[in-house]
């Protein structure tokens, strides 16, 4: 998952490798669901916000994000509150997936 992590966050295989371990530790400690489970975009946002001023992602990701991970419950209450009603896990429509969900989805709005 770090590997797919969006640009400037996008780590190597070798320093996915170094942070991974660290990133499952992590997410077991705080309530996450296994990687394998876990709400992939939720767990990106998490990681990868206020993206401004980055000069060295690794490092950010190693130092901060990762030892910093909130609580699951907090992370997911947080998102499902922020959630139109009837939108997917990202946001999006769930009848017009390329579109986001609630006011935002023209085809809904228009129909």
């Amino acid at each position: 998952m770090l590997e797919l992590l969006p640009a400037p966050w996008t780590q190597g295989r070798l320093n996915a490798g170094k942070l991974a371990p660290k990133l499952l530790k992590v997410m077991a400690t705080q309530g996450w669901p296994t990687i394998h489970a876990v709400d992939r975009p939720l767990l990106m946002r998490q990681l990868t916000k206020n993206p401004r001023n980055i000069t060295n992602p690794y490092r950010l990701l190693a130092g901060d994000r990762i030892p910093n991970l909130p609580r699951y419950a907090v992370v997911a209450a947080e998102a499902q509150a922020a959630r139109p009603p009837g939108a997917t896990s990202d946001g999006m429509c769930p009848k017009h997936p390329n579109y986001r969900a609630g006011n935002r989805c023209i085809p809904c709005i228009t129909a």
